[in-house]
């Protein structure tokens, strides 16, 4: 096997200069080249071409950005959901599909974990605070690298056994959550409110792993944080070793 895992990251579709772009926090590519990858950008374009990403990728890392139209999981628009951009909802759950299909490694971050259970058929909380009983402050105020709250594991969990311990400190940014879980993900961790913060796939030939915080943004600064690009990129390089032996 020669070079690096290629980790495709999906990204937001933004005006500049009032011309139609594309926009990712550099902290995602940091991160995963770090780790050892290399990195990426997909952009949202159409869906058909998610199938050639796949061939090209051995990772898929899903990242954080705009709420998700709340049409694909059969829900009018909350007064207090965000902006939404259909056309990178429709990219992103054809890739998430055609990983599931490769079993191809997904590292899913924020509305990455959101769009990974609304693909498969779940749904989400539109608003925490609006929505949820008594919750923790999910969208903090200190530095993004920073903690705010606990996250409890499950024991036995793959990101309890990653880090080698069942309770971590997390940053959080972000204002909706999961409602109904779809078929094949569970439970692996949540904050002290309940709100729940870590999904897993229930195939275990499926290296999958979805967070609600940033990792990307304390990784540089947490030793935890980074194992889970480390094991994310580990899982790419198998993945990558054996698609080569398959050629």
């Amino acid at each position: 096997m020669h070079g690096k895992p290629v980790i495709g990251i999906t990204c937001s579709n933004v005006l500049y200069n009032k011309l139609p772009s594309i926009h990712l926090n550099l902290r995602y590519i940091e991160a995963v080249e770090a780790a050892g990858g290399v990195a990426a950008v997909i952009p949202s374009g159409s869906p058909e071409a998610a199938r050639d990403w796949m061939e090209i990728c051995d990772g898929l890392l899903l990242s954080g950005g705009e709420d998700i139209d709340p049409g694909f999981y059969g829900e009018e628009k909350h007064e207090l959901t965000g902006t939404t951009c259909i056309e990178r909802d429709e990219m992103e759950m054809a890739l998430i599909h055609r990983a599931k299909e490769k079993k191809l490694p997904v590292f899913a971050i924020c509305r990455g974990a959101q769009m990974l259970n609304t693909a498969f058929g779940g749904t989400l909380i539109q608003d925490i605070g609006e929505m949820c009983r008594n919750p923790l402050q999910h969208k903090q105020t200190v530095r993004r690298p920073e903690a705010s709250h606990s996250v409890r594991l499950e024991d036995g969990s793959r990101l309890s056994r990653i880090l080698g311990k069942t309770e971590i400190d997390v940053n959080s940014l972000h204002h909706q959550t999961f409602g109904k879980l779809a078929e094949g993900i569970r439970i692996a961790g949540k904050a002290p409110d309940g709100i729940t913060e870590v999904l897993e796939c229930t195939e275990p030939d499926w290296p999958l792993l979805a967070v609600q915080w940033h990792p990307e943004e304390m990784s540089a600064e947490d030793a935890g944080m980074r194992k889970l690009f480390e094991a994310f990129i580990v899982d790419a390089r198998a993945f990558k070793s054996k698609k080569h032996m398959g050629n």
